[in-house]
């Protein structure tokens, strides 16, 4: 996320940045088939986002395009309630009550 924008997760499985100060949007992520339940931001990583959909993504500070590699999309066998992410790691806390650690 750009300085001075946030990044909101929708219903409909979409992420969209907005700059705050014009409060135009910047860019829409789609890549979730579910709703977004959890958002991370991490300098060398770029956003992180938690569906409904059981996947976590890691998105470039290029718009429209996810990360490439293997941290692209993460599987989960149940939907994510918490996000962290670090350079090192991606925690998710999932909705069965177990958290989830990937490097």
């Amino acid at each position: 996320a750009a300085a001075g924008s946030v990044v909101i997760g929708y219903s409909d499985g979409v992420l969209r940045e907005w700059d705050l100060p014009s409060g135009r949007r910047i860019r829409t992520l789609s890549g979730h088939t579910r709703a977004v339940l959890a958002i991370a931001y991490c300098p060398e990583l770029g956003v992180v986002s938690a569906g409904a959909d059981k996947t976590v993504r890691v998105w470039t500070a290029a718009p429209q395009q996810r990360r490439n590699g293997a941290k692209n999309v993460l599987r989960l066998p149940a939907a994510a309630a918490c996000l962290a992410a670090t350079s090192k790691f991606i925690a998710c806390g999932c909705q069965d009550k177990v958290i989830r650690v990937f490097d």
